[in-house]
């Protein structure tokens, strides 16, 4: 059973990478939308502070993961 939990397990942070790469590009600030300006919907903080919690549990879970 060991065999095929493992190499799904392997994922799981590599996912987690590419959430957090989606999130991160969010913050990019869109600019003209037919010559509109868009408003931001999220705050700054609030987007670095995700990004700051994000980035440690990728590691954390990656290390759990090596374990296996």
């Amino acid at each position: 059973m060991v065999a095929f939990t493992a190499p799904v397990a392997h994922l799981i942070p590599g996912m987690m990478s590419l959430s957090l790469l989606g999130r991160s590009t969010q913050m990019i600030p869109q600019y003209w939308d037919n010559g509109k300006k868009k408003k931001k919907e999220t705050s700054m903080i609030k987007g670095f502070t995700e990004i700051m919690i994000g980035v440690p549990m990728i590691g954390a879970a990656a290390g759990m993961v090596s374990g296996l």
